[in-house]
């Protein structure tokens, strides 16, 4: 396996973990639900896989061209879109990623084979044997409900690497799970990352992609934190692409803030919102949840906020936003931001009376 040098393991936070909150009073039930998961997991497996034969194309066709896109989330196509204008491209459509798009397309329904259906479940059974053989916690087994999926992508895109033979290849992870398989897969081409959200300068990962050749940044700022995951950033070629957002004007009577809702901090702004109710009465709350989780997570603050449609970007006198691309973008068009960092919504609603009282 071409990753196995990364020592990683594919996973991604589990959803549904503020659920539990296994380390405290629920700690019992979330085990039994673990041992639940494992005894099923082979199932699980089974199942999946003979889903996705079913789905199986009888012929798979033949990859060409010399630019690939890895469309791996909803912001990748339309950042990459900004830059590249020509339609000689052919994009590799991931479940979450599909966008219309003008070049080439290939999703897993067209491009799977039985070879590449029935290795994954083998790989997504050994690495529930691994498990416990590799000491990983227990609490944590019910991350690889995604393993099946990443180990078919890792077979499909090595395929595409060898049968394509693509001379650039774009992407728009930074460091989760698809970023590592990226490097790896296509550390032979002219590997190009484009920034899709605020880089975090609060930790720095014991592995760092080694391949990435260039970089597309929204503003040159986000050039200080490339060393947070990146091997070697002054090495990179770098390109910063900065296309303002059109902002529509808002018909609200006094001061107006944007909520630019993430799946990672919507408690955070939940009680955010709530503050500012009661700190800031009078002021217009503007709510824009992520596109692709949407807003049934903020339902108990309906009635407090402005909720706004994804194509929709209102004129406010600030944002608060955690690390999403909008934010940057609001930055671009001369509105301030204020970033959540580590900071409490206590925080942030003081900062943010703050802003406001002094316009």
């Amino acid at each position: 396996m071409v990753g196995e040098r990364a020592e990683f393991a594919p996973l991604r936070p589990f959803k549904t973990y503020r659920l539990f909150h296994y380390g405290t009073s629920n700690k019992y039930f979330y085990a039994l639900l673990v041992l639940f998961f494992i005894l099923l997991y082979p199932f699980y497996v089974l199942c999946l896989a003979l889903v996705q034969m079913a789905r199986c194309s009888a012929s798979v066709k033949n990859v060409e061209g010399q630019v690939l896109l890895l469309n791996a989330n909803r912001k990748a196509a339309s950042l990459f879109c900004r830059f590249y204008k020509s339609s000689d491209y052919v994009s590799f459509d991931f479940e979450r990623g599909r966008s219309s798009l003008s070049g080439s397309r290939l999703d897993i329904a067209h491009y799977a084979k039985v070879s590449d259906v029935l290795g994954a479940a083998c790989d997504s059974l050994l690495a529930s044997v691994m498990w416990p053989i590799y000491r990983r916690p227990y609490f944590d087994f019910p991350q690889l409900y995604v393993a099946y999926e990443w180990f078919l992508y890792y077979r499909m895109l090595v395929r595409i690497n060898h049968e394509m033979r693509p001379e650039k290849v774009y992407f728009a992870n930074h460091y989760d799970r698809w970023a590592v398989m990226f490097d790896e897969v296509f550390g032979d081409r002219y590997l190009t990352l484009i920034q899709h959200g605020k880089f975090s300068n609060r930790f720095s990962l014991p592995h760092k992609l080694r391949n990435v050749k260039r970089v597309v940044l929204l503003d040159r700022d986000s050039f200080e934190n490339l060393d947070q995951f990146l091997q070697c950033p002054d090495n990179l070629d770098v390109h910063v692409n900065v296309e303002p957002i059109d902002l529509s004007p808002v018909e609200a009577d006094g001061s107006s803030v944007l909520v630019i809702g993430q799946p990672q901090s919507s408690v955070l702004e939940i009680q955010l919102v709530k503050l500012l109710t009661i700190d800031f009465p009078g002021l217009n709350i503007f709510l824009k949840p992520h596109p692709l989780y949407g807003d049934s997570s903020y339902k108990e603050i309906f009635s407090l906020v402005t909720l706004v449609e994804k194509d929709f970007f209102p004129e406010v006198d600030v944002a608060v936003c955690y690390e999403s691309t909008l934010g940057t973008e609001y930055e671009q068009c001369g509105i301030p931001v204020v970033w959540w960092g580590d900071r409490k919504p206590m925080d942030i609603s003081s900062q943010l009376r703050a802003m406001l009282n002094a316009n």
